[in-house]
């Protein structure tokens, strides 16, 4: 059943993102491609019966296992008591030798040859076993005790073709045996004949009472689980456990199925089974495990984990249990714990590769790298060679440390065995966005999403990639459609409002950021966002409001700070601007972008020697900052200093970093000072670099004309 599967499916899946901030007055680019990594699952639910086996649990719930072989009880041989008091002992070797030697001297005896067949098999000899009760029904095939124990045999040797037959000709002769019929309905069951087991299963109901009745019943509900019916299946339910009030596996499978529901009535009665299950018995393992299950679906970390101890407490060999507790304190961030727990199941499991895998997992989170790397090949190892999970998890690693040559032979290794593995082509193409080849990478996702349209990870990659590729159309419309398919995508929100502003949509961009902030009204980067998308819009007053929103939530960040001043500045509050410029340059004294800004400010207001002062200490900080040294130069022609602004100007010109108006500002100095010849060769230059500049034309004509003073 695949809700069943679904409510039981264990799984993590770490995603790598990066964060990066753009330089005042850009936007916060925030979430990179998101890697596929994947986590093994765990596929929960336990066997029945007073006694039960993990190798029994399947996702439907519990199954019941079949009866075991029979003796002849009137046997009396004094050979047969001599075996059964060796087999008491458990000596069966010997109890076999004893047999076999009465075997020898009465070869045809059917009753003799099935309990050498049911001794071997109590030995787990299976091959004698089959052997001995196969020449039973050859010297009696009327014999219907050796059918029976040889339906048994060849089920345990997994001949179920063989076992099947077996049973079929016991049933024949005894049709209202009930051991026979259940274990023939547990056989079609396994064998998916589920339809033929029901109908066996419920004619076991009026074949006895009491406890083997209520195991008809129990087995009735599994067959009619697996056939949909529900409502059938639960009835069954009910009527084992009133054949056996204290039968603890119908109450579980109750729990099964009303958990695998997924609402919230679902999982409030798979609870009150529970309950019901450690009311009757506090040590029953399978109830503590379902009882982590439940609480881990509701949310209930802390809960579900000491759950999950009490049954690994109880049956320390529960491997499901110890698995997910290892998974529970990986989500739960609890490294140290999580890594002792998956420790200690890899030395107690040593031939099973999940724990090494996880172990990876755990390094990974930590940042060791290379450790990581390491667990996941020797998981692969463990594993036979072939871990899927575990080797694209690999490939991931591997990319981070920069080895994409070998993160690509795995995934496309991956990708040879398994054509339509969505997680290795998705990270194959974040490889291939990681080495530039975005052409590459773009046609990956798109085979993704050719089978996969509704794939959001897919799309929001290709978001991505189109952005990196300088296609911002395109980006657009992948993160349109991210948002389409999962409206409460908080980085595809605000990368749209970034990719929006790069097209010119300005007023869409504003609206993106709103979307991200009604995802996460506390998230700083869509508002720092908006406030630059509002300032492009001339909504200064809201750009005002979104960057002291970012500054309430972080007082040092120097980018919004800086950007509220610039923002009062544009509004003429000049000196509310430079508060803000002195407040930046307390965190970052050494950001010539903030004393710049600041510096004109001080001008505006008449400050000149305080602007001349900042301006100063701007070209100290950064040499080749060509406002700074314009602005300077205003000044110094201003108050006449000629020649300083030739020595702030001139280098620029010289190595043809001077912008027009510094081209203008050093001719007019020379002229000046007149030095028309000085004054010509810069206009020259300046008028063939900068062909559309009046002013520059105009000092030239003046120059040429001898007109040298301005």
């Amino acid at each position: 059943m695949r809700r069943v599967a679904a409510f039981f499916g264990e799984s993590f899946v770490p995603l790598l993102l990066l964060f990066a901030l753009l330089v005042a007055g850009t936007a916060y680019l925030n979430g990179v491609a998101e890697d596929a990594a994947v986590q093994t699952r765990v596929v929960d639910v336990v066997p029945v019966g007073g006694e039960w086996s993990e190798e029994q649990l399947s996702e439907s719930g519990m199954e019941e296992s079949a009866f075991g072989a029979e003796v002849e009880l009137d046997l009396a041989l004094p050979e047969v008591a001599s075996a059964r008091q060796l087999s008491a002992g458990r000596d069966y070797a010997g109890a076999m030798s004893v047999l076999s030697a009465a075997v020898a001297h009465t070869p045809g005896h059917a009753a003799l040859l099935n309990e050498l067949g049911v001794t071997a098999l109590k030995g787990g000899n299976l091959p004698a076993a089959v052997g001995a009760l196969e020449r039973s029904v050859v010297a009696e095939p009327s014999y219907f005790r050796g059918w029976f124990n040889l339906g048994v045999a060849r089920t345990r040797a997994g001949d179920a073709t063989g076992a099947r037959a077996a049973y079929e000709k016991a049933a024949a002769l005894h049709p209202k045996h009930f051991e026979t019929t259940y274990n023939l309905a547990l056989l079609l069951l396994a064998g998916g004949d589920t339809k033929g087991a029901a109908d066996l299963l419920l004619a076991c109901t009026e074949l006895v009472g009491g406890d083997r009745k209520a195991r008809a019943w129990f087995s009735l509900g599994v067959a009619l689980g697996r056939l949909g019916d529900e409502e059938g299946a639960l009835d069954a339910y009910r009527r084992a456990i009133e054949f056996r009030p204290a039968y603890l596996l119908p109450r579980y499978n109750v729990a099964v199925l009303h958990a695998a529901k997924g609402d919230a009535a679902g999982m409030e009665k798979a609870q009150a089974a529970v309950t019901e299950i450690l009311a009757l018995s506090q040590d029953f393992s399978p109830a503590w495990f379902l009882q982590g299950r439940i609480a881990s679906a509701l949310g209930d970390d802390e809960k579900a984990l000491a759950a999950y101890d009490r049954a690994s407490r109880l049956a320390p060999g529960f491997w499901k249990a110890r698995y997910n507790a290892g998974l529970l304190a990986l989500r739960l961030g609890r490294l140290d714990e999580s890594e002792g727990r998956f420790a200690r199941l890899a030395s107690d499991w040593p031939d099973r590769p999940e724990p090494v895998f996880n172990l990876g997992q755990v390094a990974r989170k930590r940042g060791n790298l290379d450790k990581a790397e390491q667990s996941f090949r020797r998981a692969i190892q463990v594993a036979g060679g072939v871990y899927t999970e575990a080797e694209v998890n690999q490939a991931l690693v591997l990319r981070t440390l920069g080895k994409n040559d070998e993160a690509l032979a795995i995934l496309d290794k991956i990708l040879a065995r398994e054509p339509g593995y969505v997680p290795a082509r998705m990270n194959r193409a974040l490889v291939l966005m990681s080495i530039g080849k975005l052409d590459e990478g773009r046609d990956a996702l798109r085979l993704v999403l050719a089978t996969e349209p509704r794939n959001v990870k897919a799309w929001y990659n290709l978001g991505k990639i189109e952005e990196r590729a300088g296609r911002h159309k395109d980006a657009v419309a992948a993160y349109e459609r991210v948002l389409e398919l999962s409206p409460g995508h908080l980085r595809a929100a605000v990368n749209l409002g970034i990719e929006r502003a790069k097209v010119g949509d300005s007023s869409g961009a504003v609206d993106a950021y709103r979307k991200a902030l009604a995802i996460d009204p506390a998230y700083t980067p869509a508002w720092y966002n908006l406030g630059v998308a509002l300032r492009a819009e001339n909504k200064l007053q809201e750009a005002i409001e979104a960057y002291q929103r970012v500054i309430e939530a972080d007082p040092e960040n120097t980018k919004a700070i800086q950007n509220l001043g610039v923002v009062y500045a544009k509004l003429g509050r000049r000196d509310l601007a430079i508060a803000q410029f002195d407040a930046a340059l307390a965190l970052t004294p050494g950001d010539a972008s903030i004393r710049y800004n600041l510096a004109v400010q001080q001008r505006s207001l008449g400050r000149d020697e305080l602007a001349m002062t900042e301006l100063s200490r701007v070209l100290q900080i950064k040499p080749g900052h060509r406002k700074a040294a314009s602005a300077m130069a205003s000044i110094l022609l201003a108050r006449g200093d000629f020649g300083g602004a030739v020595k702030l100007l001139a280098p620029f010109s010289a190595s043809g970093k001077a912008s027009a108006p510094m081209a203008a500002k050093l001719a007019r100095a020379y002229l000046e000072l007149g030095k028309t010849d000085q004054a010509l060769g810069v206009l020259e230059k300046a008028v063939a670099k900068y062909p559309d500049s009046q002013d520059l034309k105009r000092l030239l004509d003046r120059a040429k004309t001898g007109k040298g003073r301005s």
